[in-house]
């Protein structure tokens, strides 16, 4: 007999005051930041934390996962740190760090001010959004679904100089949605959990009007609060980063395109940006209300069963800023161990990793459980530089030339995600 289902979930702004810019080149706040908090409690309690960010470094992955711990009293072990990879906000950086990072943006004590500054905000908006998400604890039901959605395309095209990026709807590409919704028993929106494939950056590289960038949520945040406002923001919704490496939205404010001769250009559509980033986050939106329409299957009492596997994998070098090429020696320096995480909930197995793996490698994935309802999050428990497929590899492709793994990674990655669920749901 399975225990029956407590759901909460809030949400908390992240408040930027007057010190925390110019910051990493940000000077103008277009739209909010937000960090979400979705508690589930049945056979076990987990809490997934969603942050606003396009990675953090791991003093403050482990400070958020301890507020969270602290703030809902559910074991820091069960609490997932997810990133929508969304480009409109600073980096925090580490404090005494090296790099380019840190001895870039950290290099007078007014930079460190600013950036103690951002991390104190991301830790109050932290726990803000958990303790609401306590307080909103209470009976639920849950159900899942899954649909399509054709914003999202292949950034790898073909140039004299080799593979490089940009737009390219012939390239495979992955354009499922799947759906997690927690409801009240009487019918009461409580939540979303949705995952898609795409790098949430429509409105990057567009000037503000100082010359700075904007700061942003960009396209996650444009569907979750589309998605709150249809409820009159009484639900929560919370993005998860598909496979991000290869997939990013069709239409962005600023990209590169070849001209008649086969060279590379940038271009720039200024202000016309927010207007591609409003349709596309409504698009996106529109198609979790319909999956979510479609749902009638709904348990009050569902089976869960959460778990990690580590994996091995080969490292190598990253030589400076990537340029298209056709040729590349890939040389391994070592290893490391990474961590793949598991959350079955009823047929519906979500997957959590680190790196950004391409569509490729998540389709495999969930081919192996054609049966259930699958979705594959990247950037969840700390973010990671592109893990693409072999053949990416052997393509030179740009994920190939931003990773800092060896090939065959994603393959093992792969392996360890599908025998981590058969290991669960055995």
């Amino acid at each position: 007999m399975h225990k029956s289902l407590l759901a909460g979930a809030g949400k908390a702004e992240i408040i930027f005051n007057e010190t925390c810019f110019p910051t990493s080149g940000f000077t103008k706040i277009h739209d909010p930041l937000h960090i979400r908090a979705l508690i589930l409690k049945g056979d076990l309690e987990i809490l997934i934390l969603s942050v606003e960010i396009t990675s953090l470094f791991p003093d403050v992955e482990n400070r958020l996962r301890e507020i969270a711990s602290e703030e809902s009293g559910i074991s820091i072990e069960h609490v997932w740190i997810t990133l929508t990879h969304s480009f409109g906000g600073p980096h925090m950086w580490p404090e005494g760090g090296h790099g380019p990072g840190p001895a870039m943006f950290l290099r007078t004590e007014e930079d460190r001010q600013k950036n103690t500054a951002l991390k104190q905000a991301h830790f109050e908006a932290a726990k803000k959004a958990v303790q609401r998400a306590v307080d909103n604890l209470q009976p639920a039901v849950i159900g899942r679904g899954k649909g399509q959605c054709t914003i999202n395309a292949s950034r790898n095209v073909r140039t004299d100089q080799g593979w490089w990026i940009g737009t390219n709807c012939e390239e495979p590409c992955d354009h499922s949605v799947s759906v997690l919704s927690i409801r009240t028993p009487d019918g009461k929106q409580l939540a979303f959990l949705f995952e898609y494939g795409i790098r949430s950056c429509v409105i990057t590289g567009v000037a503000a009007p100082d010359g700075g960038n904007y700061v942003s949520s960009d396209l996650a945040g444009a569907a979750c609060t589309h998605l709150e406002k249809e409820f009159g923001n009484d639900a929560t919704a919370i993005f998860l980063c598909g496979a991000c490496g290869d997939q990013e939205p069709v239409l962005k404010g600023c990209y590169d395109e070849q001209d008649a001769a086969g060279k590379l250009h940038s271009v720039s559509l200024g202000a016309g940006a927010f207007t591609l980033l409003e349709a596309q986050g409504r698009c996106l939106a529109s198609e979790v209300l319909q999956i979510n329409r479609d749902i009638k299957i709904l348990n009050d009492a569902p089976s869960m069963q959460i778990g990690k596997k580590d994996f091995i994998c080969q490292t190598m070098p990253r030589s400076g800023r990537p340029e298209p090429t056709k040729h590349k020696e890939f040389i391994s320096d070592g290893e490391r161990t990474l961590s793949v995480h598991a959350l079955c909930i009823d047929d519906f197995n979500l997957i959590g990793v680190q790196p950004e793996i391409n569509g490729t490698t998540s389709v495999q994935i969930t081919e192996a459980f054609r049966e259930n309802c699958t979705a594959v999050a990247t950037m969840v428990n700390g973010g990671d530089k592109c893990m693409p497929e072999k053949e990416a590899y052997d393509q030179c492709k740009y994920q190939s030339l931003n990773s800092n793994v060896m090939p065959g990674s994603a393959e093992l990655l792969r392996d360890t995600a599908i025998e981590l669920i058969r290991d669960l749901r055995a």
